[in-house]
């Protein structure tokens, strides 16, 4: 099914040219488009506001719209969530009141067509750009991607960045290009203003190749972490002097690393019960006092503090708790979601299970076959599963880097179980 699937948008050739790739994937997104708006206008679907749009998102884009900055010293809470996300729902606000959620759904579909866009890209970066048809393709109709680019929030903005950055990063490695290096590091820092997941990103990166691939890379490595604070620095100027706060973008890591801490507190209900509030409680008693200076940033560190004691109580009360701890939290990354559903989480982890195992497998694989992809991607995809397995691990998180593990997937079963070889194009046709 693969390899005609493969036929079909690659053509007699083998492999996609640009046009055939935006005229089917451009018909898929209008389908799905025309599908969402069908459903909205019989009553039948509506975009999901969720509990981060309705406190933070949408209130934002008011107060931008309203007071023309996204926060100030009355709207501290604001500062919880990256803004970029708040200013595009504002420009929709302004420009269409009545139904810019809609609209806004409806740019998400389209960003996640971009999005497919580049897993052609990526596929043509490791010579097997047919490979990179057919995974666009699945991406376009995979249920959690499907599923939350109808949902307020900033995933399917985050994930075409953090894609694009990606994959200009693996240029650059290629040709060892600081102009590209330069231009991944200002689009990561873009990503980083939609949700900061990725900010640490860079440094870690360039500490890793350093220590692995010797001085080769280190000036792409430096040039991406400028690019990186050329992006973010004037929004942490804007913060220090409009809230007299120090906050690079959002704070929030603090209130992650606390939910993450206890098992009880990993829902919904769980967040905002009496077990919830008892952690804060004892660890005001045993000193860990709230600051009482209204500061974001200090509120975010009180609770960082309390997430740790949760884990020193672990530790210290129950040791051997924290292997099925650790176990159970790895596996959630996987299926996990805030509101606790069971067969949502079971539907969740089926499609994870389709796609994680087997692209984590060929990326590994990568190694020797795309040293420049692998030095890339593996790093991200490690760095995005250690980064929410320390926090708060919730699949919505690891959406971001779907579609990279969706890519090598498609190859490794390609590969297996059709008459494609790993590279099924001449590496001279395609180089970068």
């Amino acid at each position: 099914m693969l390899q005609n699937l493969r036929s079909i948008l690659c053509g007699k050739r083998g492999h996609p040219t640009g046009c055939q790739v935006w005229l089917f994937f451009g018909g898929v997104t209008i389908l799905k488009i025309t599908l969402f708006v069908l459903a909205v206008s019989q009553g039948f679907a509506r975009p999901f506001v969720g509990g981060n749009a309705r406190a933070f998102y949408i209130p934002a884009a008011q107060h931008i719209i309203q007071s023309g900055q996204y926060n100030d010293r009355q709207t501290r809470g604001f500062s919880s969530m990256a803004p970029a996300y708040s200013y595009l729902l504002a420009g929709l606000l302004k420009a269409t009141a009545d139904n810019y959620l809609e609209i806004a759904v409806v740019i998400q579909m389209i960003l996640d067509c971009l999005t497919a866009v580049l897993i052609v890209w990526l596929g043509r970066l490791i010579s097997a750009p047919g490979v990179g048809a057919v995974a666009g393709f699945l991406w376009l109709l995979y249920p959690p991607e499907v599923l939350i680019s109808t949902w307020i929030t900033p995933e399917p903005l985050y994930t075409v960045l953090l894609v694009l950055s990606v994959t200009l990063l693996v240029v650059s490695v290629k040709k060892n290009n600081t102009r590209f290096a330069l231009v991944s590091g200002l689009i990561m820092g873009v990503a980083a203003l939609t949700r900061a997941a990725s900010l640490l990103f860079a440094p870690y990166w360039g500490i890793l190749v350093m220590m692995r691939r010797g001085r080769r890379l280190w000036k792409l490595a430096l040039v991406v972490v400028v690019g990186v604070l050329l992006a973010v620095l004037p929004w942490t100027l804007r913060n220090a002097l409009v809230l007299q706060d120090l906050i690079l973008i959002q704070t929030g890591t603090g209130y992650v690393f606390w939910q993450g801490s206890l098992e009880e507190l990993w829902d919904l209900k769980g967040k905002v019960s009496e077990t919830a509030q008892s952690t804060f409680d004892e660890a005001e008693a045993e000193g860990i006092v709230k600051p009482t200076d209204q500061k974001m940033s200090s509120l975010d560190r009180w609770k960082l503090r309390v997430g740790l004691r949760n884990y020193r109580l672990r530790l210290e009360e129950r040791p051997l708790s924290f292997i099925p701890f650790a176990a159970q939290k790895f596996f959630r990354l996987w299926y996990g979601i805030e509101s606790a559903n069971r067969l949502k989480q079971i539907g969740l982890g089926f499609f994870s299970l389709l796609v994680v195992p087997m692209g984590a497998l060929q990326i590994i694989r990568w190694r020797k076959s795309a040293p420049h992809v692998f030095w890339v991607v593996a790093p991200l995809c490690i760095y995005f599963v250690l980064l929410h397995w320390i926090t708060l691990p919730t699949v919505r998180y690891m959406i971001p880097v779907y579609p990279l593990f969706l890519l090598g997937s498609v190859q490794w079963v390609m590969s297996r179980f059709t008459n494609v070889s790993p590279t099924d194009v001449h590496l001279k046709s395609y180089t970068c």
